[in-house]
């Protein structure tokens, strides 16, 4: 017989199997116990290849083999992962087109912001004259007003020309405003007519005066500074106070329901010249200074969402006097996807607005955050900031001797944001300024002609010295189309689509499951802990009473090859 009568030989295997492993686990240490859960976890574990490794059955070269090609399936795996990762962390949103256009009446006509070249009357400030007499070392032969002016009108120039002296001066918002006001040309010697709509209507209500980088300048649909500006922003920036109050519409959730045909910001009903707006601007050729600007005459004019701040260094138009421009407008919207909005900003790649907050401006935007980040930054450097910029009420306004200061200021910034691009993780904290979630651009296309303004008024016979030295320049701004598709920024993959990638390269290359994973959380857990436990018990008890541990083992005869011969 192969064994006793009353135990088949599988059992007596198994009971054997048992024995060593109780004996390991009950009566050694606890480094005995850790591999003997390690054997059996190899054994039983539904991973493959793991099973070969604690077969004492099996050669050593074909364990070693096994081990080689589990870790190098181990490697792979983890690879294509991590490269799973990056891309879902990184790639998280698409942005693709919406399966509709979008109206042109759905967004707000653009803010329309124009400036003169042309900053000062000739008779009150000649800025040519001005310089070089500073230039000469004669500032005693200037009077004290024309100096205090040059003093604050230098900034408005190019940035070079203050580098050949020191003027020195600070200056609060008020007064450098009333000083630029005082000596620029006339709202009604720039502003010729308006039409809004294929409507004539006055240009005094519609554009209102704003302080910006050049200046005094002219602003049509914005908001009012009350509706841009937080309370924090010293008062003395608010100046566009006469524009009505934003109706029906935000920024994220755009103009609401229903026909509110005459509502603010104003809004485009369709596309041509009828839809949009027309103006004509003048200056006057005596107070033409080539100095202070360059050699171009005319008008700067940009483009911007109503609830922004328009910053005159970025994405302006130039029209030069005597010509016409017509700008056609092919607006940009980019709307998110509600279902992005448990990601981070930094996956999604955009701020909703209750979750950016600025300090100085009540609505996030790219343009506005870029602009305080400026300001702050500038104020770190300088110790002031320009005239243009936000500010609270305890900062100062940089006088003409700081200009090449906040300029340098700016530069600086640009470097350390494109260095915190490059390598965010060494690189200082730049202005994180995503984009809005909710974002509109206004891109145009611009065609010029040349505008015979001399042979209109001949034509009407008017008669041409009623305004000696007029140059004039016509404008007309609508939209392109009717009709513009938007772009919605959407979930390229979601969890579910990333726990698919990760289950299937576990299951190419480990043939592992989620049962799996939890099996081996399981034996380097719970199991290990109670072996452990039980270790610890047993070795209390042996301190005790001596209690042999075979007495708690099963009385198994197991019957070797010699016992079969003596039988």
């Amino acid at each position: 017989m192969a064994m006793s009568e009353d135990k088949p030989e599988k059992k007596s295997i198994a009971s054997s199997e048992e024995v060593d492993f109780r004996k390991n686990t009950m009566s050694g240490s606890q480094i005995q116990t850790v591999w003997a859960v390690l054997c059996e976890f190899s054994k039983e574990s539904s991973v493959h290849g793991v099973r070969y490794f604690a077969d004492s059955n099996r050669h050593s070269a074909e364990r070693i083999c096994w081990a080689f090609v589990f870790v190098v399936s181990l490697y792979y795996c983890g690879s294509n992962i991590h490269q799973v990762w990056i891309i879902w962390n990184t790639s998280l949103g698409i942005v693709s087109f919406a399966e509709k256009s979008t109206p042109v009446w759905a967004i707000p006509f653009p803010a329309v912001t124009i400036c003169p070249l042309t900053k000062t009357y000739v008779d009150k400030l000649n800025m040519t004259e001005a310089f070089h007499t500073l230039l000469a070392g004669q500032k005693d032969n200037m009077t004290e007003e024309d100096l205090y002016r040059t003093k604050a009108v230098i900034q408005l120039c190019e940035a070079h020309l203050a580098e050949n002296f020191l003027l020195g001066q600070n200056f609060t918002t008020s007064e450098i405003y009333e000083i630029i006001k005082d000596v620029a040309p006339d709202f009604n010697d720039t502003m010729f007519y308006c039409k809004w709509r294929n409507d004539f209507i006055p240009c005094e209500t519609n554009f209102q005066p704003i302080l910006t980088g050049e200046g005094l300048c002219y602003t049509f649909n914005s908001l009012n500074s009350q509706e841009i500006y937080t309370d924090v922003v010293a008062d003395e920036m608010k100046i566009v106070t006469k524009n009505p109050n934003a109706t029906h519409w935000r920024l994220e959730d755009g103009y609401k329901y229903g026909n509110y045909v005459q509502t603010y910001p104003y809004r485009g009903l369709g596309s041509g010249d009828k839809a949009g707006l027309f103006t004509l601007l003048r200056l006057y050729q005596q107070n033409m200074e080539y100095l202070c600007r360059g050699p171009v005459q005319g008008f700067k004019i940009v483009l911007h969402t109503p609830g922004e701040v328009p910053q005159m260094s970025k994405d302006y138009i130039i029209v030069p006097i005597l010509q016409e421009a017509i700008v056609s407008i092919k607006p940009h919207l980019i709307t998110t996807s509600e279902r992005l909005l448990p990601y981070s900003p930094n996956q999604r790649q955009c701020f909703f607005t209750s979750e950016r907050k600025l300090r100085f401006f009540k609505a996030y935007t790219k343009n506005n955050c870029e602009l305080e980040c400026l300001s702050n930054f500038t104020k770190l450097e300088c110790g002031c900031v320009q005239f243009s910029m936000p500010r609270d009420r305890n900062t100062e306004i940089c006088g003409s001797d700081k200009i090449k200061c906040y300029n340098d200021a700016e530069g600086k910034l640009l470097e350390k944001n494109f260095i915190n691009n490059e390598n965010a993780e060494s690189a200082p904290k730049g202005c994180n300024c995503l984009p809005s979630c909710t974002m509109i651009n206004y891109d145009v296309e611009i065609s010029q002609a040349k505008f015979d303004w001399v042979g209109l008024f001949k034509a009407f016979k008017s008669p041409l010295d009623e305004f000696p030295g007029m140059e004039l320049a016509r404008v007309k701004i609508s939209f392109k189309r009717n009709e513009f598709v938007t772009s919605v920024r959407s979930e390229a993959s979601n969890y579910t689509d990333f726990l698919s990638y990760c289950g299937g390269l576990l299951g190419l290359f480990m043939g592992v499951s989620i049962l799996s994973i939890f099996e081996i959380i399981y034996y380097f857990t719970l199991r290990l802990g109670c072996m452990l436990h039980i270790l610890k018990s047993r070795k209390l008890n042996e301190n005790d009473e001596v209690v042999p541990v075979e007495s708690n083992i099963p009385n198994i005869k197991v019957v070797t090859p010699a016992d079969e011969k003596m039988e």
